[in-house]
């Protein structure tokens, strides 16, 4: 039982990179919505190839971003840099 509990947490541990890829995706598509730039279904079907762009865009930065943090904190756990960067998530969803 307790195997099946570690192969668990291992897999649920593996994943968490891809969390933080994810996360950094919240927060700069929060940071474009805030600089005006959102993707909405109302705006794609009026310009779908703007739209595509700008979420093509979005997820771009934000690998590049998940990937610059990862390596430059590779330090550090990324379970731990997963709760930093979800807690900015929140400060900025609060602001």
């Amino acid at each position: 039982m307790t195997m099946i509990v570690e192969d668990i947490v291992k897999l649920l541990l593996g994943l968490v990179p891809y969390l933080n890829a994810g996360t950094m995706t919240l927060i700069i598509d929060l940071a474009f919505e805030r600089l005006g730039f959102k993707i909405a279904k109302r705006e794609f079907k009026r310009k779908p190839l703007s739209s595509l762009f700008w979420g093509v865009c979005l997820v771009f930065i934000s690998s590049i971003v998940a990937l610059i943090i990862q390596t430059r904190l590779s330090g550090l756990e990324p379970f731990l840099i997963f709760l930093i960067l979800f807690a900015t998530y929140l400060a900025l969803t609060q602001v």
